[in-house]
């Protein structure tokens, strides 16, 4: 029996590689030769129960002491595999280098797109991820492009670096009629530069026509946001924190993804799809590894967005037509997979499933 420490770094609310994970565990717990820890804070835990997965709280603060109270429960705890469920940084760093000295395998996720050139990251990330890919085992990059971009930057050995293949996790979803979808569009992302509101409300700004729309999220960008509420006071427009988003997502006609890089590999995106949304994307990056012209509408900027927005809330069986080819993804894109490429390939285990 393996036992495996998930540690996650994140002290606000769950998001898609949150998610991610506290659903890898399930699985992974569900399976019969390993067993499996969710380190995280209580606010995490709050929002998102890990199923069957023993949950762990972290109290520290600062780096130091919550570096300190990891490493001492792995070691209580015999942990063997420690996969830090975060994008590198300075706690990432020194937690693959004291688990490493302690003899056990260390492993990280990297998953973040918008950062592709050098100075992007400053001083203390560059450090943070190098020291944590010097000491780590294995690397799971969530695509391609940020495995190239990190071996370019930070000179990442490719026999440690591993891409996902990125799948839907979510274990349940509430499905509504057409009917009951009063929700005109939907968005979920983390409020910060480069996922596409300001997109989203310049093509609002041009909307006529009332609609409902939902905005999922939280960020920095949460006050100009506000700022741009005058432009578009037409529409209901609700903007918040989802503590589950796939509640909202089954009473949408329409999801956005907006990301000015890459929409691959979004949970957002497979969970709009489960939950009966026509999919509207930004033609970017690795996009069309998941949606196309056959299952989705991609667009290139305001005047197409538009565009798509009347098309898809005018055209019921246009929207129907598309979101049915939608669901093909799921026959590649599923939970089961994603874990059996986690054992294999992060963990370095035979596959049990």
């Amino acid at each position: 029996m393996t036992r495996i420490a998930f540690i996650i770094t994140s002290k606000g609310k769950p998001g898609g590689v949150e998610r991610r994970f506290l659903r890898v565990a399930e699985v992974l717990e569900a399976r019969p030769c390993s067993q499996c820890f969710v380190l995280a804070s209580e606010t995490l835990f709050s929002s998102f129960e890990p199923g069957q997965a023993k949950r762990v709280a972290l109290t520290s603060t600062g780096l130091l002491k919550s570096v300190i109270e990891i490493a001492s429960f792995v070691r209580r705890a015999q942990i063997e595999h420690v996969h830090i469920a975060s994008n590198p940084g300075l706690l990432s760093a020194f937690l693959c280098a004291v688990v490493r000295l302690s003899g056990r395998r260390a492993s990280i996720s990297s998953v973040d797109s918008s950062r592709i050139k050098r100075d992007h990251f400053d001083l203390r990330s560059r450090f943070g991820h190098r020291v944590t890919y010097l000491f780590a085992n294995r690397i799971d990059f969530l695509s391609d492009s940020i495995r190239q971009t990190h071996e370019n930057i930070f000179g990442v050995s490719r026999s440690k670096s591993r891409v996902s293949e990125c799948s839907f996790l979510a274990n349940r979803v509430e499905m509504f009629t057409e009917g009951d979808r009063d929700i005109d569009l939907c968005f979920v992302a983390r409020l910060v530069p480069l996922k596409g509101v300001e997109l989203l409300l310049d093509a609002l700004s041009e909307i006529p026509t009332a609609l409902n729309v939902r905005i999922c999220g939280d960020g920095p960008m949460k006050p100009y946001i506000d700022s741009r509420l005058e432009t578009t006071k037409h529409h209901n427009i609700s903007i918040g924190y989802c503590e589950n988003p796939v509640d909202i997502l089954s009473r949408s006609k329409v999801f956005l993804s907006l990301q000015a890089y890459n929409n691959y590999p979004s949970q957002s995106v497979f969970e709009a799809i489960k939950s009966g949304c026509l999919v509207i994307a930004t033609d970017v990056g690795e996009t069309r590894k998941i949606l196309n012209d056959e299952n989705s509408i991609l667009i290139n900027d305001k005047e197409t967005l538009v565009d798509a927005i009347n098309l898809a809330l005018e055209n019921e069986g246009l929207r129907e037509s598309l979101i049915t080819e939608s669901r093909r993804v799921f026959e590649k894109h599923n939970i089961d997979r994603f874990s059996d490429y986690f054992e294999s390939e992060i963990l370095c285990l035979e596959s049990h499933r």
